[in-house]
């Protein structure tokens, strides 16, 4: 019934309950599970340094945070959230969910799993990968980070679920 099943990570907690419903059924299905992270344009600075990921930021992540700082003349002048983080802050992160997403995938039996790490409109992103996939089912958690966070489910998830061509699951 589901050969390829596209799973979107993005760290939240629905996220996380999506990859385990996702898992299970790629296990059930022995199907080829596609995780897709899409990291937005903007990434604020604050997204990589703050919580648990920030204790493990490599070496070239922490010197080009430190470059950051010393170009804008310190965080003082510019909030914090505001300041673009570097590309290696935001490969860096992108790759942190995605292990996430894995990892949970993995502990519910999923055996094919392949990854999709990207920057842009989410949405966009997501709907395109799952056209070249071919994908059979997309899972996803009802709202994840995005701006708009008092809807009752986030605008990317209402975005896939409208334009997608095949089934969804949204979970919360």
């Amino acid at each position: 019934m589901f050969d390829t099943i596209l799973l979107t990570a993005d760290g939240s907690e629905n996220a996380k309950r999506s990859a385990v419903v996702a898992g299970n059924l790629a296990a059930t299905y022995d199907a080829l599970l596609v995780i897709v992270h899409v990291a937005p344009l903007f990434v604020g600075l604050n997204e990589i340094t703050e919580g648990p990921q920030a204790r493990h930021l490599p070496e070239k992540v922490r010197s080009d945070i430190e470059a950051l700082q010393k170009q804008t003349g310190g965080w003082e002048k510019t909030p914090f959230a505001q300041v673009p983080a570097p590309p290696s802050a935001v490969e860096f992160l992108s790759s942190v969910i995605a292990d996430e997403a894995e990892n949970i995938v993995r502990k519910q039996g999923a055996g094919k799993i392949d990854r999709m790490i990207n920057q842009g409109d989410p949405a966009a992103e997501i709907i395109a990968e799952a056209k070249r996939r071919k994908a059979s089912l997309i899972v996803m958690g009802s709202r994840g980070h995005g701006n708009l966070k008092n809807l009752v489910m986030g605008s990317v998830s209402q975005k896939v679920l409208q334009l997608a061509d095949c089934p969804c699951v949204i979970v919360k």
